[in-house]
């Protein structure tokens, strides 16, 4: 195929938020970039470049702005630096004739009003709105209004800037939080990764349309019509997460200085997908399930084929006889039993239970018969660990050099009797502390991670020269110099997923799935060979990897997660079956490749691939929407059809009976 060499200089590229330059060149006037752009409102573009005036009122009134203001100097003049000048005309619509907004307007001068009367005058913000939910509300100009605009992919970058800064924070937060503490990890990785963060002042109107908004300090008070409805708090919400039941008419305002964290409905779809209402009570069970450890399998299963009935209960009791036969899970509103309240995520099954239960919401139903509880019994291994030697380097035979670059060497050594692989590292003398970090990294990586389908770290040698790394020695052949079957190659991808799910639960970011990096041994057993470019991190900048396979949020600089492993799964999965990478085949320009990547709408298949399941499960795999990669989690991905005809809980190798001893 095409360029499979790694990227590891990150001098090449920029390792700083923000989408690499790909072309050599490009124009810095506004009037150029902007007119080749995608605008959608009804504006007229001026030739107009910024005085230094211009720029102390753009940056004054992003500060005051209640997303904005977090911004640090550095993001506020990459934002003056794109801004065009405008206007429209009085009396005409700013979104003539469109559906979706493409800019964010700063006002100059002039004035616009919306529908219920509202006006904007110069500093107002304009539009910041729509763009977060992806829809248009009427504006129109009171006169000739005049505005500094700022395009949709601009102000996408600012935004995840300022979510980057809190993901964290905010997602322990979160974690805490009602409701989200059902969703799966993938899915709160993914929620934290898109909400926003704001803060208004005092008696400043919050924002309330098509959103889902937690209270994170401060106080508001929420009015229904004109009428004072309650006072909401530290982790209170308001607004909903699905559309069913929307609140109208609702307006919060902020009592205090208050910070919110702001989920819209967009967003929210682009994590857990469509029917979001689904989607949740789904997670609710799938908690509920875990908690009664049914094994995970076991729980897609149930989801996948809806093996549950909802039922909306309006205070009335519910059955003796579903009581004792089923499991009862509240999935939305609550359960009294007796002056007891259950509450959303509890569940009721008891077979001698013969209390009054009255529900008022939707109780989702699993017939108990079905889940074989009691066989689903989890046991404590009471083996432990033998202690294993480590030997001296010097007592280390070296074999031969299996593989030899300009940084790094395979050998294949020998101890009593049996075979090692040691990777020898060569140490850079203008880049020692930065490369003794990254060794203490790696060996904390290769001691952290245990999975079987990763080859076994045993030791680390350092000397004057080299560092070294002890592996176990797998008799195998390289993954991409091997033709599968189709059976192999479901079993071989299982594996990987497998790896990737170990990866993901150490928070560790591979970075180096490819076919290259795997060896297969001659009963099927798949490895992983090569974690070299593995960090350990919820989050990264740099941009590494071998460009065929690396995802799109990976060259666009915007920060990336093990989700990104997941994408090079699904072009290793391509390749196996077809013997070609989706994107950038015939290149091995990796600027080309990244283009072709970045560029690309669907992915496409040989006209003689019939098979509608493997395209399924390689267009959730290769997905530019990162969150739908894996579903809501590894047990989901390996419960897709297209593995329906394996043993899945029967792909791990046997253990190798060779062992460093004394």
């Amino acid at each position: 195929m095409g360029c499979t060499s790694s990227i590891e200089q990150t001098s090449m590229i920029s390792s700083k938020p923000g989408r690499p330059k790909i072309t050599k060149s490009m124009s810095t006037s506004s009037i150029v970039c902007y007119r080749n752009s995608k605008i959608r409102e009804n504006v007229t573009i001026l030739n107009q470049g910024k005085s230094q005036l211009d720029s102390q009122f753009i940056t004054q009134m992003l500060k005051k702005h209640y997303i904005f203001y977090q911004l640090n100097e550095e993001s506020i003049q990459n934002i003056i630096k794109h801004m065009f000048y405008c206007v429209i005309k009085q009396n005409h619509t700013l979104y003539q004739n469109i559906n979706t907004p493409s800019c964010m307007f700063l006002v100059d001068k002039g004035q616009l009003k919306t529908q219920n009367f509202t006006l904007f005058q110069p500093g107002s913000i304009v539009g910041e709105d729509n763009l977060l939910l992806g829809s248009i509300k009427f504006i129109e100009a009171n006169e000739d209004t005049y505005m500094w605009g700022l395009d949709k992919v601009q102000f996408n970058k600012a935004i995840q800037w300022i979510i980057s800064q809190s993901f964290i924070t905010n997602r322990a937060f979160l974690q805490q939080q009602y409701l989200f503490q059902y969703f799966s990890q993938n899915q709160l990785d993914g929620i934290a990764a898109n909400i926003l963060p704001v803060q208004y002042q005092k008696n400043q109107v919050m924002f309330s349309d098509d959103a889902f908004v937690i209270i994170k300090a401060g106080e508001a008070s929420l009015f229904k019509g004109n009428q004072f409805s309650k006072n909401l708090s530290r982790r209170d919400t308001y607004g909903t997460l699905y559309k069913l039941n929307k609140p109208k008419n609702i307006k919060v305002r902020a009592v205090v200085e208050t910070q919110c964290l702001i989920l819209t409905q967009p967003k929210l779809i682009e994590v857990i997908g469509f029917n979001i209402q689904k989607q949740i009570y789904q997670a609710i069970i799938r908690h509920v399930l875990i908690e009664i450890e049914l094994p995970g399998l076991e729980i897609e299963k149930i989801l996948e084929k809806e093996q549950y009935k909802l039922k909306i209960y309006n205070n009335e009791s519910i059955r003796q006889r579903q009581i004792h036969e089923d499991l009862n899970i509240i999935v939305d509103g609550s359960v009294d039993c007796e002056g007891e309240t259950l509450k959303l995520g509890e569940f009721i099954s008891d077979q001698f239970d013969n209390s009054v239960y009255v529900a008022n919401g939707t109780i989702a139903i699993i017939q108990r018969d079905s889940l074989y509880i009691e066989d689903y019994i989890i046991e404590e291994s009471s083996d432990e660990e033998s202690i294993k030697y480590k030997p001296r380097f010097t007592e280390l035979q070296q074999l031969q050099i299996i593989r030899r670059n300009s940084n790094n060497i395979i050998n294949l050594v020998q101890f009593k009797q049996s075979n090692f692989i040691l990777r020898q590292i060569n140490k850079l003398s203008q880049q020692k502390t930065q490369q003794e970090r990254r060794m203490k990294s790696q060996k904390k990586i290769f001691e952290t991670l245990k999975c079987p389908h990763i080859s076994k770290y045993y030791q680390f040698y350092e000397d004057n020269v080299s560092y070294y790394f002890l592996f176990q020695f797998i008799d195998g052949t390289l993954l991409s110099e091997r033709r599968l079957k189709l059976p192999q190659i479901q079993s071989s991808i299982l594996q990987m997923i497998s790896i990737l799910e170990a990866c993901y639960k150490n928070s560790i970011i591979c970075r180096s799935i490819k076919l290259d990096n795997f060896l297969i041994d001659y009963q099927g057993n798949v490895y992983l060979i090569n974690l070299l470019n593995a960090k350990q991190t919820s989050r990264t900048y740099t941009i590494i990897g071998s460009p065929h396979y690396m995802a799109p949020e990976v060259l666009e600089g915007r920060g990336y997660d093990c989700n990104s492993d997941v994408w090079s799964l699904g072009v290793c999965l391509y390749e196996l079956l077809f013997e070609s990478v989706p994107y950038g085949q015939a290149l091995d320009d990796p600027y080309q490749i990244y283009e072709e990547i970045l560029g690309s709408s669907d992915l496409e298949f040989p006209d003689s691939y019939q098979d509608e399941q493997g395209k399924s499960l390689m267009k959730q795999l290769i997905n530019k929407n990162v969150y739908q990669r894996i579903g809501s989690n590894f047990d989901q991905l390996k419960n897709h059809s297209w593995f329906s005809q394996l043993d899945i809980s029967n792909i791990s190798p046997i253990e190798s009976q060779i062992e460093i001893r004394c």
